[in-house]
């Protein structure tokens, strides 16, 4: 027998009563209307639970993502901190040097 969900041999005019034979394929195609909306079901369960869990790892991941950013912005900005901290160190020095140059010169200050 063919799968199908109505029973195309029965009785083409409403005036005719229905057969055993009719209510028979009648109920073979609810069966099978049953049995794919059950299938359907498990379908769009599993789908949903796959697709969950490849959000979670998007979400998962994301996150390490931006950890890393955060960690890689940090490491730039302390960088860039300690080179600044280390010229201004350098001009400090250079204008002690200076200052005490004056100082010595002009006698203000012995050293």
């Amino acid at each position: 027998m063919q799968r199908g969900y109505l029973a195309w041999s029965m009785a083409d005019s409403s005036s005719s009563a229905a057969t055993n034979d009719d209510i028979k394929l009648l109920k073979e195609s609810v069966s099978l209307v049953k049995d794919d909306v059950k299938l359907l079901r498990e379908d769009v369960k599993s789908l949903t639970e796959h697709m969950m869990d490849q959000l979670g790892r998007m979400y998962d991941a994301n996150e390490r993502w931006k950890d890393e950013i955060i960690k890689e912005t940090k490491h730039h900005f302390d960088v860039s901190v300690e080179n600044f901290n280390d010229a201004h160190r350098d001009r400090l020095g250079d204008h002690d040097m200076r200052i005490t140059r004056l100082e010595q010169h002009t006698r203000i200050r012995t050293a």
